[in-house]
């Protein structure tokens, strides 16, 4: 840990009270005057500290920036966020995710941006987003289960969206095959590209999508129809950082389920958040379309569909209609 991030932790860990210069200068065996130094680079990265002679330090303030060592502070997780790296911009977290799994990345590197010039959602579609007022991140996966089973990693996602959304008292459901609801309207979206290797997946980029501080009732009337925002539903501005967090958190231990080959928790908690199930639905898959029962998920997140002669269908991706 370099001597910025070991001052942030100071910094963190004394939120109440103030740290004496001395005293950390003493501890990271480095002069007063480099711990100054070091406190002018911090705020100038956004961070508010007031200094106060005699007294010492005192971190009032973060930015609200999806900063990596401050996503990382307080992280417990076991694979998920072991290296984030965050982009002031870029064309799509999931083109960059996608670079560096080819180049060999470590499972669970998180990639975040401010700011996405092509975001990209289901079908070619454009998600849209508002500069550093949401969430949007990649994340590089090797589960090494069989391309049929790819499904049970945007379910994963979308579960984990919906947990991160109850640490802010907001109740969403997931309409098949991976957007995140409140109220009928979308808040969040998963878009999951695997790289295949034989009969088992290479790498898997999972790109998410959350709308956390956007306004979205001062947009267009089409989007205001459809979507929200976690603002929207709580009335004022979300922590990101938590939020990144939580959401980490969640995905972390519901991945490990997929990697002990133990999916059947990820499935229950899927039929209780599902807004599909128990429906008559017609969907679109490439340029058919199927009509049924939605009556349950198989082990693989794949959808299980009735139809009007009884015969079962499963359905790994496709889009209501």
């Amino acid at each position: 840990m370099d001597i910025e991030s070991k001052l942030m932790e100071a910094l963190h860990s004394n939120r109440e009270g103030y740290i004496s210069g001395a005293e950390i200068a003493d501890e990271l065996g480095i002069t007063r005057t480099a711990i100054w130094k070091h406190i002018e680079a911090i705020r100038n990265n956004g961070y508010d500290i007031e200094a106060v002679p005699h007294l010492g330090y005192r971190l009032l303030k973060v930015p609200d920036r999806l900063i990596p060592r401050e996503i990382e502070m307080g992280l417990e997780t076991e694979i998920i966020g072991k290296n984030i790296v965050t982009y002031r911009s870029c064309s799509s977290t999931s083109d960059i995710a996608e670079e560096k799994a080819r180049s060999g990345a470590e499972e669970g590197t998180v990639i975040f941006a401010e700011y996405q010039t092509k975001g990209r959602g289901r079908l070619g579609r454009t998600w849209l987003s508002e500069k550093s007022m949401d969430l949007l991140c990649s994340v590089i996966l090797r589960p090494g289960i069989h391309p049929s089973s790819s499904s049970i990693l945007t379910v994963s996602a979308a579960l984990s969206i919906c947990e991160m959304l109850r640490h802010f008292g907001l109740s969403a459901t997931i309409k098949w095959p991976n957007d995140v609801m409140i109220k009928n309207k979308k808040i969040g979206g998963v878009l999951t590209e695997i790289k295949t290797e034989a009969d088992i997946i290479d790498y898997a980029v999972m790109g998410i999508g959350v709308n956390i501080n956007s306004e979205i009732r001062k947009m267009g009337p089409d989007i205001r129809k459809t979507a929200t925002s976690v603002f929207d539903e709580c009335g004022h501005k979300a922590d990101r950082i938590e939020a990144g967090r939580n959401l980490l958190s969640a995905l972390d231990r519901k991945y490990r389920f997929i990697r002990s080959k133990n999916p059947g928790c990820i499935i229950k908690e899927y039929i209780d958040y599902s807004s599909t199930l128990g429906n008559v639905i017609d969907i679109k898959v490439g340029s058919a379309a199927l009509h049924g029962y939605a009556q349950g998920f198989d082990d693989t997140g794949a959808l299980i569909i009735r139809r009007d002669d009884n015969s079962i269908e499963k359905v790994i991706s496709g889009e209501l209609i």
